[in-house]
């Protein structure tokens, strides 16, 4: 269950269960999430449950539980049972109904779950999403629906040195919002495009662009920046471009 960290083309790369990812607040390694509902009839957690993304419970339609109802502390890694907190209560699942929110954040799980077992068959989610979305890799579809979803209002900056504190229910809200937002893309409607601009992580999709598992994620990118934005990247260096410095004249 350990990532293996390394290189993809000179830029670090982290591989978890056979998946890629070169964003690394795409993995929950510091705030381990869990589904209580879902460990009593399992009796181990998923590696699925440690990818970011993976905020809605695909099964119970639940948002994933990253800290105690008793203490009101995060849970951790090194705790006596994986349904148990340090403090030594129960981890108790999460309750409510869940919205349209959460089952569009729940068949987002269903797609990492799937993909992290290495099943390749069409899910529901694909039939909302663009015709990209099946040629993309998990990599790839986790950090766009991140850049789509993660700015909450019109003009908001994102800090991304914070993004890997965010807790569960706020993973929940950006991949909805997120989603959300590519299906609004199947509009034509001018003025919704124009409204998007102030909604979606330019930087998030630029960083794809250039920093990316397959040359295909890179390609989609570059597709959304177009249609959203209206531009194209001007800098062309792909992955090398870290090593196209000073640092070899020294």
């Amino acid at each position: 269950r350990l990532p293996a960290y390394g290189r993809l083309e000179r830029t670090p790369a982290i591989v978890y269960f056979g998946q890629t990812t070169m964003a690394a607040p795409c993995l929950r390694f510091r705030r381990p999430q869990i589904c209580p509902a879902c460990i009593h009839c399992l009796g181990h957690c998923p590696g699925a449950w440690d990818y970011s993304c993976h905020a809605i419970c695909p099964i119970h339609y639940l948002a994933m539980v990253d800290k105690c109802a008793y203490c009101r502390r995060p849970l951790t890694w090194d705790r006596p049972s994986i349904d148990v907190c340090k403090c030594g209560a129960y981890i108790q699942a999460n309750t409510g109904e869940s919205s349209e929110a959460h089952k569009l954040a729940g068949l987002f799980a269903r797609v990492i779950s799937a993909r992290v077992a290495g099943e390749t068959h069409r899910c529901e989610l694909a039939a909302l999403m663009p015709a990209w979305w099946t040629m993309a890799t998990l990599d790839g579809i986790m950090r766009i629906t991140m850049a789509m979803g993660i700015v909450s209002r019109d003009d908001c900056a994102v800090r991304f040195s914070s993004v890997h504190r965010l807790s569960s229910s706020a993973w929940a809200l950006i991949v909805a919002r997120g989603l959300d937002r590519l299906m609004q893309m199947e509009s034509s409607d001018r003025a919704r495009m124009a409204s998007l601009r102030r909604k979606v992580w330019e930087g998030g999709l630029e960083s794809l662009a250039l920093k990316r598992v397959s040359s295909i994620d890179g390609q989609i990118a570059e597709l959304l920046l177009q249609r959203i934005f209206g531009r194209k990247l001007s800098a062309r260096f792909g992955l090398s471009r870290g090593h196209l410095s000073q640092q070899p004249l020294f």
